[in-house]
């Protein structure tokens, strides 16, 4: 059944224009035809309905991620805004950003920090250019900012992702904070990690990681501490 319906699905896909007007029209007439497509006999009951229409709406519910075709339409649309952006770093399901020309250094002298809801992570760091390669040692994390500015509309959201690339070479680029909030224009700090046994030299400029956007259920827009985030 779930393959069936995931076929259904990724045929419907083809029309995404078709796709936005029918869930204009409401639920009601998608439900009726997923049921119809799910070939549920009468007899079967309600509930039985229920739960196959359940199924299929929870394949749906799993591809949000939007692909290059789509992508390239709402950034066409400017739901999407990658500033700056090369037609080539759009990929077939992500964006690859780019670091830009500074980092942030944790202090080596610096005490405990105490992980609280008050503390300022500036306190301890510091700015560095990356004017020349940073030798980033095993087992340390600096923190980078992408170069392009991201915004994107209320009802879409992100993951930054590492490329496979540099992730066989043990460079993480986010500890844990990879998700990009709806509604959010701001450049987006990445918490870069060296987990291998080897230093690795970070390089400004390089298309260090990848955003990948998907569509979120209703509409928010991030107003929280990081919402104007420019710099580090």
């Amino acid at each position: 059944d779930h393959l069936a319906i995931a076929r259904q699905v990724h045929v419907g896909l083809d029309h995404v224009g078709a796709l936005r007007e029918r869930e204009l029209e409401g639920g009601e007439r998608v439900l009726r035809a997923f049921a119809a497509r799910t070939a549920v006999a009468e007899d079967e009951g309600t509930r039985a309905l229920e739960e196959r229409v359940h199924r299929a709406m929870v394949v749906c519910a799993a591809m949000t991620v939007l692909t290059r075709e789509v992508l390239l339409e709402e950034i066409a649309a400017r739901r999407i805004v990658i500033e700056p952006l090369a037609p080539d770093q759009v990929g077939p399901a992500s964006i690859d950003l780019t670091l830009g020309d500074e980092i942030r250094v944790i202090e080596r002298n610096t005490a405990t920090i105490p992980i609280r809801e008050d503390t300022d992570y500036r306190e301890h760091t510091r700015v560095a250019s990356l004017a020349q390669p940073y030798v980033l040692a095993p087992g340390a994390t600096i923190h980078g900012i992408t170069r392009e500015r991201i915004t994107l509309a209320q009802d879409l959201c992100g993951l930054l992702e590492g490329r496979s690339r540099f992730a066989r070479l043990g460079l993480m680029i986010h500890v844990t904070s990879a998700f990009v909030q709806p509604g959010v224009s701001n450049r987006q700090v990445l918490e870069i990690s060296n987990v291998s046994g080897h230093p690795l030299e970070i390089h400004a400029g390089v298309r260090l990681c990848q955003l990948v956007v998907m569509r979120a259920e209703g509409r928010a827009s991030y107003q929280g501490r990081f919402a104007k985030q420019d710099a580090l």
